[in-house]
């Protein structure tokens, strides 16, 4: 039946073929950076009724097909693995971490002495304690550990425990909103904020628990109004390679094809807009496994979990 699905899906004009539920695997040759993509439809559904505040995505290098998710603020230090119609596989617990206010998590590169994960990784996730609606936390915290490999087909949620590494800092200009963590190819976090007044900063924090650096401000950009209304950042991805940039505001979608300075660069005339599917409260944005196609998630009970698969 899948293989007719899909002969149907290639053979009628405009109909895209039907995303893998294991993503495949990575092509032996790069694919050129998708220039079009299709237009949202749901690829499952988020079966777990628990899950309604959605706040944080990546999609899985270790275990493609996987994709993260947590929670917002008031559920735990605990990440959820689900497989591509939705179902939980697996409940992944940092014990002993912070969980004031979780609303992002990044997927890249581990910080370690290779800039850049080769094949098979290793890849880490960081998970952003940094929710502060009041501007009046006195810091935040970023958690770091090695993601593991998760059983798609396991019939109940492997119960999963990880060492993770906390990154505690402050930011330069005092307490900042934010929801949106992105990964640059190193593995250094950049904190892009949440604001109420068109723009948003981004803001390089330390790359580990001993770097004594401070969290730099290097740059702003302003988000395109949507129906002439200002519209805020709620979440990101960044390609692994630092070049394309996600951002999701609770209104629209927006690419960023950054230039040779990547984030330090980034400017509103990179910026445009990817039509994402309509969403009651959109919070999370990813790219697939392989970054060809985009996948979010919003705020709700059983929300879909909508994909925009590449066009070209």
């Amino acid at each position: 039946m899948h293989r007719l699905l899909l002969l149907l899906a290639l053979l009628l004009p405009g109909c895209p073929a039907p995303a893998d539920d294991d993503d495949a695997t990575e092509p032996e040759t790069p694919e050129p950076p998708c220039a079009r993509w299709n237009a949202g439809e749901p690829q499952g559904t988020v079966e777990d009724e628990a899950l309604d505040e959605i706040s944080g995505l990546v999609a899985s290098r270790q275990t493609p097909g996987a994709l993260w998710v947590h929670e917002d603020s008031g559920a735990g230090p605990v990440l959820f693995a689900l497989n591509a119609s939705g179902r939980t596989v697996a409940e992944l617990t940092l014990e002993g971490a912070p969980s004031a206010d979780w609303e992002d998590l990044a997927l890249g590169a581990c910080a370690g002495d290779e800039p850049t994960p080769t094949d098979g990784g290793p890849w880490c996730i960081v998970v952003a304690d940094f929710g502060d609606n009041f501007e009046s936390r006195d810091d935040i915290a970023l958690l770091r550990f090695e993601e593991p490999e998760v059983d798609l087909g396991a019939d109940e949620p492997r119960e999963l425990t990880a060492d993770f590494e906390e990154i505690r800092t402050t930011y330069p200009e005092g307490p900042q909103n934010a929801e949106a963590l992105v990964l640059e190819a190193d593995g250094t976090p950049v904190v892009i904020t949440k604001r109420t007044d068109g723009d948003a900063w981004l803001y390089r924090m330390p790359r580990a628990a001993d770097d004594t650096t401070e969290p730099v401000r290097i740059a702003t950009t302003t988000i395109g109004p949507v129906g002439g209304l200002i519209d805020t950042v709620t979440g990101a991805d960044l390609t692994t390679d630092g070049t394309r940039l996600l951002l999701r505001t609770y209104a629209a979608g927006w690419l960023y094809d950054l230039g040779d300075d990547g984030l330090d660069g980034i400017h509103e005339d990179m910026q445009r807009e990817v039509l994402v599917a309509p969403e009651p409260q959109g919070e999370a944005i990813a790219w697939s496994a392989f970054e060809r196609d985009i996948l979010h998630v919003s705020e709700a009970v059983e929300p879909p979990i909508n994909r925009l698969s590449c066009r070209d």
